[in-house]
C-alpha cells in the first residue's frame, strides 16, 4: 500500500458494503469496454499457505470490506503489514459468498486435508494455512457491476497485464505443493492457460484427463452451487427434467423481459453441461456421482 493510498483510506468515512468505489482509488479505465479498475489493499501474500483459493476479482462487497478493515487498522496505528493481513482475512470472499464456499470446501474434503474441523476456520484460527487471491488482484467493474470474466481477460490488454504482473508473480512465490482451488470455470480456464505457459507451478485436480473446479460462490451461480452440494447426486435425466419443469413452472424468463421461454433443447443442453462438470468435480474429490 503506497503512502498516497494509505492516507486516502485513512481519511475515508465508514464504508458500507454496497457503496460505489471511491473515485480517488481509480487505477485505470477503458471507456470503450466500460471497464474500471480500482485500488484495494489486497497485497498481503501468505508465502507459507497450504491452500490457495482463487476467484476472478474482488467485487464491490469485498472491496468495501477490505477498505473499511484497512481504514480501521490504519486509524488504530497498526503496522501496515498487519493491517494488510487483517484486511485480507476479513474481506476475502466476504458477504454472501462465504457461507456456500465453506459448505463446498467442507463437503469436498478440504478441511480434512488441512487437519481442521471446518474450513470456516480459514478466516479465523487457521488463517495461516490459506492464501486468498483473485486472478485480477484489484477490483474490476464492468458497467459499474462486478466483472465476471467477460470480456476475456487474456484478450484485453490492461486486464491481461494486471493478471500477469500480479497473479503470476504472486503464485510463483507460493509453495509448489500448495492445494490450488480455482473457483468457477472462468478461473479454471485462465489458470490452465497459464499452466500451459509454465507460469503456474502448483498442480490442479483432474478427472478423466480434465482439470476441475468448484463452482464460484457468487449468488448468480446458485444452481451450480446447489447441485454441487446435493447429498444424493441426481442422474442426468432426473436433473435435466426437474430443472426444465422448475423453469417452466416459475416462468422466470418473464423477469428478464422475455415473452417466451428458452428453447427446450438449448436449455437442457446447458443443464447437461452443468451436470457433467459437477459430476467430474465430485468424482475427482472422491464423492459419489
Amino acid at each position: 500500500m503506497t503512502i498516497r493510498f494509505a492516507e486516502l483510506i485513512r481519511g475515508f468515512s465508514k464504508r458500507n458494503e454496497n457503496e460505489a468505489p471511491p473515485a480517488g482509488l481509480l487505477l485505470w479505465s477503458d471507456p470503450v469496454k466500460q471497464l474500471e479498475c480500482y485500488y484495494a489493499p489486497f497485497e498481503y501474500l501468505n508465502e507459507g499457505a497450504r491452500i490457495v483459493l482463487v476467484g476472478i476479482t474482488p467485487g464491490r462487497t469485498q472491496m468495501n470490506l477490505g477498505v473499511e478493515a484497512a481504514r480501521t487498522a490504519l486509524l488504530a496505528d497498526q503496522p501496515v503489514d498487519a493491517a494488510l493481513r487483517e484486511m485480507k482475512r476479513k474481506a476475502s470472499f466476504g458477504g454472501d459468498m462465504r457461507r456456500p464456499l465453506v459448505r463446498m470446501l467442507d463437503l469436498f474434503g478440504y478441511a480434512g486435508q488441512l487437519g481442521i474441523p471446518t474450513t470456516e476456520h480459514l478466516w479465523g484460527s487457521a488463517n495461516h494455512l490459506v492464501h486468498f487471491c483473485s486472478l485480477l488482484k484489484y477490483p474490476v467493474f464492468l458497467g459499474g457491476k462486478d466483472y465476471n470474466g467477460k470480456p476475456n481477460m487474456l484478450r484485453h490488454p490492461q486486464l491481461n497485464q494486471l493478471l500477469r504482473q500480479q497473479f503470476v508473480s504472486d503464485i510463483a512465490q507460493l509453495p509448489v505443493d500448495a492445494i490450488l482451488v480455482p473457483l468457477g470455470e472462468a478461473v479454471l480456464e485462465v489458470i490452465v492457460k497459464l499452466k500451459d505457459e509454465g507460469l503456474v507451478p502448483q498442480g490442479l485436480l483432474r478427472w478423466e484427463g480434465r482439470e476441475v473446479a468448484l463452482p464460484h460462490p457468487a449468488g448468480g451461480n446458485g444452481e451450480s452451487i446447489a447441485l454441487a452440494l446435493q447429498e444424493r447426486f441426481p442422474s442426468l435425466d432426473e436433473y435435466v427434467e426437474s430443472q426444465w419443469r422448475k423453469y417452466i413452472q416459475s416462468e422466470s424468463w418473464k423477469n428478464k423481459g422475455r415473452k417466451e421461454p428458452q428453447d427446450e433443447t438449448g436449455y437442457k443442453t446447458r443443464r447437461q453441461k452443468y451436470w457433467e462438470r459437477l459430476r467430474a468435480t465430485r468424482l475427482a474429490h472422491g464423492l459419489s456421482a
